[in-house]
């Protein structure tokens, strides 16, 4: 076997010529490995993108839009429970002819969300889509808050479906506080459902609208429990 010893440089031109040889071929060598990294990730970003959009798409369609549809029912529910405290106090029969309990919305998931942090695929999403997508999950944090102290609030209030019952000083001011407590979580949720939902919009994720027919079911149906 024929051993050939490296040729010796002649001059700058050589050495350069050589230099730039390897510069370039450690350059492409780094730029392919970016490269499949890159096309990696992409796939990572559009499998968690779908993902997530789904679970976006739920959480403003099956809570949020919803809540924003029975609003108005949630407010006249309010202004017959306030008038019903005024009469037990005052010591009137309350009327409370047609008012029911009813749920006041699904759970909000989060599961999609949190799996995407910890895979850190995240970090890989457009800033502008990232910061829409992260406001959206922070602000579920709330109102799961909101949805948790106003479902204590219907529930104690859910003591007037036994009216007939005598109330005594105690019971009327324990309904008095509930009653503003529930009118406080109404306004809070209502109004956080609405900036939900523009999040969703500007995503560019539909939500599904319910029919008078389903407000009327969703206003009027009645629940064993007070869900959240």
């Amino acid at each position: 076997m024929d051993i050939h010893k490296p040729k010796s440089w002649h001059g700058w031109r050589d050495f350069l010529k050589e230099f730039g040889t390897i510069v370039l071929g450690v350059s492409v060598a780094l730029a392919a490995e970016q490269a499949v990294e890159w096309w990696h990730w992409q796939g990572e970003v559009t499998a968690a993108r779908a993902a997530l959009r789904t679970e976006i798409a739920e959480a403003a369609t099956g809570f949020y839009a919803r809540r924003m549809a029975i609003s108005p029912c949630l407010d006249k529910k309010l202004d017959t429970i306030g008038a019903a405290i005024a009469d037990i106090a005052g010591g009137r029969q309350p009327d409370l002819h047609g008012l029911v309990f009813n749920t006041l919305g699904s759970p909000l998931f989060d599961s999609e969300w949190q799996s995407e942090r910890s895979s850190q695929v995240l970090t890989h999403f457009p800033r502008e889509e990232l910061a829409l997508m992260s406001s959206f999950y922070a602000q579920m944090l709330d109102m799961r808050d909101f949805q948790f102290n106003e479902s204590l609030a219907w529930g104690h209030l859910s003591v007037l479906q036994d009216a007939g019952q005598r109330l005594g000083p105690g019971d009327l001011v324990q309904l008095r506080s509930n009653y503003h407590l529930a009118r406080r979580f109404q306004v809070l949720v209502t109004t956080n459902s609405i900036e939900q939902v523009k999040r969703a919009t500007r995503l560019g994720i539909k939500q599904g609208t319910l029919t008078p027919a389903q407000i009327a079911n969703n206003c009027n149906r009645v629940a064993n429990t007070i869900k959240y």
